[in-house]
């Protein structure tokens, strides 16, 4: 196994948070966008469209994905030889589920 540098652990602990945090925002606005059309601008009570379906759906397993990404090695145990771990062995394989 290849020591890394702590400049490049670091780089691969922030990297995907940064990533995933935009992903996250990304899949909110999509979703309060879709929800909002369906609550607010449609005025007779219309089901949303099977486009509407599937793209809400996307977007929630996306959010839960980056959720996922994002708190990526704070879940680790905190001992762990990696940067950013502080966790538990229970939230690991929480994170893991």
């Amino acid at each position: 196994m290849v020591e890394m540098s702590h400049s490049q652990q670091v780089a691969l602990a922030v990297i995907p948070k940064v990533a995933a945090g935009l992903s996250i925002v990304g899949s909110l606005f999509v979703m309060s966008d879709i929800l909002s059309e369906r609550f607010f601008r449609q005025r007779n009570n219309k089901k949303l469209s099977p486009y509407q379906r599937l793209l809400f759906g996307m977007s929630t397993f996306d959010l839960m994905m980056s959720t996922g990404l994002f708190v990526g090695t704070w879940a680790m145990p905190a001992e762990a030889p990696v940067y950013g771990s502080m966790g538990t062995i229970q939230t690991c394989e929480v994170e893991g589920f």
